[in-house]
């Protein structure tokens, strides 16, 4: 009784926090919400896959991956309308639920520890700023979150061997969802084959065939565009928001910088960097700390291995964010969303 009942209170506060945003402020969504919004209603409308949104000039075709507006085109275009930025806070929240069942099945239902993480994760700055708008994040990172438990469940809790089908339907879901996701996977599957599990290095191009026959062919398409996009920003990161007048070569004003922009030169892309990556997920940070403090003890294997992939996605959001060969990989901030 005592851990349902700090379960349904963490569950509310999260659910209090992420709706309390949409309130204060209904018009507050971000851009990714109305291109959304815009993207499954124009399907909903005209059933055309994928459908052609002339208003974004600079996309030809929507390649985007097709699994999150496939799914939430199957709701009602009224409820569509009202509730479509409730779709990311209930996503949210069932990654919130499986958090509590691993942590509970790790401790034997310890409420000091699901009070922890359930509150870190109820508190995340990014997971609520984030959630309030309509977005396929979410879902891709259920899906990595439920490979990830999937995995520890086959290596360390008795797992049978049948666990590797719903992995690798999953890995291909990944593909299917959320292309920052599907690189943040990778990154793990590499890093995991390097470690001494060679195995995870299968999944990459099992992943591939998957979402290939899932999406029977479609996903070939969403993986060009995938490296189109990154081979641009690879060329381009040092003008991402940065000012298109002020800052050009031609015309631009010398030694301008856009206070904004994503990668400033000097102390004060350092010190921003540095506070974004503090600001956007507190907890992971004070974690690495109470670890290397050795302040929470790690008995076994199976902790080891929940640090270790925790540390490889702050790792890779470290990386993405100062490395200048790994900066076209998207804002490394946003990989926080993912540990």
């Amino acid at each position: 009784m005592i851990t349902l009942g700090i379960t349904g209170a963490l569950l509310c506060l999260a659910l209090l926090l992420r709706i309390l945003p949409h309130q204060l402020v209904p018009e507050g969504l971000g851009v990714d919400h109305w291109f959304w919004k815009t993207y499954v209603e124009t399907y909903q409308r005209e059933r055309q896959f994928p459908p052609e949104l002339p208003q974004y000039l600079l996309d030809e075709q929507q390649w985007y991956p097709p699994l999150f507006p496939m799914l939430t085109s199957r709701l009602p275009a009224a409820v569509f309308d009202r509730y479509n930025y409730l779709f990311g806070i209930f996503i949210d929240l069932i990654r919130m639920v499986l958090l509590l069942w691993l942590v509970g099945r790790l401790t034997d239902g310890n409420p000091w520890a699901l009070g922890a993480a359930g509150l870190s994760f109820a508190t995340t700055p990014i997971l609520i700023s984030y959630n309030i708008q309509l977005n396929p994040r979410g879902l891709g990172a259920l899906f990595l979150d439920s490979l990830i438990t999937l995995v520890l469940w086959f290596r360390f809790m008795g797992g049978s061997a049948w666990l590797l089908l719903p992995i690798l339907l999953l890995s291909g879901c990944i593909l299917l969802t959320h292309k920052m996701t599907t690189q943040l996977f990778w990154f793990l599957c590499l890093v995991a084959a390097f470690w001494g599990n060679k195995w995870f290095i299968t999944l990459i191009p099992a992943s591939v065939l998957i979402a290939m026959i899932l999406s029977r062919g479609f996903y070939w398409k969403v993986l060009r565009a995938h490296w189109d996009i990154v081979s641009f920003w690879h060329r381009n990161w040092r003008w991402l928001q940065a000012h298109p007048i002020k800052e050009s070569p031609i015309y631009g004003e010398p030694g301008y910088e856009t206070p904004t922009k994503m990668h400033r030169k000097g102390l004060p892309g350092l010190s921003r960097h540095l506070r974004y990556l503090l600001g956007y997920h507190p907890g992971v940070w004070i974690l690495c700390i109470l670890v290397a403090g050795e302040v929470i003890p790690l008995e076994g294997d199976i902790r080891m291995w929940i640090v270790g992939w925790i540390a490889l996605i702050v790792l890779f959001a470290f990386l993405t964010v100062f490395i200048p060969y790994m900066k076209c990989l998207g804002s490394g901030y946003f990989y926080l969303y993912n540990a």
